[in-house]
């Protein structure tokens, strides 16, 4: 509750027009707060339940999901659209230029870990002076970042419709049918098998007994 207020004041101080203080962009984001832990719940359910059909393509189906999502929190804000609607918004307006946008956002990354990297190496004598550099870069980097992807939020074409979300409901829906049953037969699984591999171990214990008797005299003897 506190990290999603906390999370659409700070983008609404950010993005608002005309300008708020911090106390009004509070006050403004009061009544969305519950609505946008909604729209992070149902988001993590879609995305999670994608899981199984995400590992078979080595991940790719979430990294791209990673992009087209990062819009959802400008959409949830300007449109005040509810649940889901918000993320395939933000997949819309996102997919028309796709690989324009994960180059431009892979390019802001890349000079921002310049720039650290910059930080570090002009600080190696003096870890302090490099600390505080960097806490001072990485306050001003954040708020640089919401204003970044809130312009080319608004650059992009907006659309009206947000498109077909059956085929991923589904897909998410048998995702999580799949992780369930595969939890339950793990389960399962493990249940049988602990018994057999305790029972080889006390089995392989009594042969190694035979094998090798070590009466409790013979230390004794030896120690004599």
């Amino acid at each position: 509750y506190v990290q999603s207020w906390l999370s659409l004041t700070m983008v609404y101080i950010i993005i608002a027009e005309p300008r708020v203080s911090v106390t009004e962009a509070y006050k403004t984001m009061r009544p969305l707060i519950l609505g946008y832990v909604w729209v992070s719940i149902v988001n993590f359910l879609l995305l999670f339940g994608l899981l199984p059909f995400g590992a078979l393509i080595f991940f790719l189906l979430f990294i791209v999901w990673l992009f087209w999502s990062l819009f959802t929190v400008y959409v949830y804000i300007e449109k005040r659209m509810h649940g889901l609607d918000n993320l395939f918004m933000s997949k819309a307006i996102i997919s028309k230029r796709f690989w324009e946008f994960v180059f431009r956002i892979a390019l802001i990354y890349v000079l921002y870990f310049i720039v650290v990297f910059i930080i570090q190496a002009v600080g190696r004598e003096s870890s302090a002076i490099s600390s505080i550099i960097y806490m001072i870069f990485s306050f001003l980097a954040g708020p640089f970042m919401l204003s970044y992807m809130y312009e080319i939020y608004h650059s992009y074409e907006h659309l009206k419709d947000v498109g077909s979300k059956q085929i991923w409901i589904i897909l998410s829906a048998v995702g999580w049918v799949i992780m369930v049953i595969g939890i339950f037969a793990f389960s399962s699984f493990i249940g049988r098998e602990i018994p057999k591999i305790q029972e080889q171990i006390m089995n392989q214990e009594e042969k190694n007994k035979k094998n090798f008797p070590f009466p409790s005299g013979t230390y004794d003897d030896i120690g004599n």
